[in-house]
């Protein structure tokens, strides 16, 4: 089965992009590299490196575009 996003923002259908991935613990994301793949309105599927359960930041982090981890409240 496919696995859909909510879809990030500036998210294009057979694209790549940089989204966090939250680490098991919720207190910090890493930053990866998705896949996109199918899109519809709300939601996007992602082919890759993400896997089913793992969780991603969609919405923007301002001041964090380019940086490997941030801290998360």
């Amino acid at each position: 089965g496919a696995l859909f996003v909510a879809r990030p923002t500036g998210a294009q259908e057979r694209a790549a992009a940089a989204v966090y991935r939250i680490a098991p613990d919720g207190a910090s994301a890493s930053r990866v590299i998705a896949r996109f793949g199918r899109t519809g309105a709300r939601e996007i599927e992602i082919e890759g490196d993400l896997a089913e359960g793992d969780e991603i930041v969609t919405s923007d982090v301002p001041g964090a575009e380019s940086a490997p981890t941030i801290r998360l409240r």
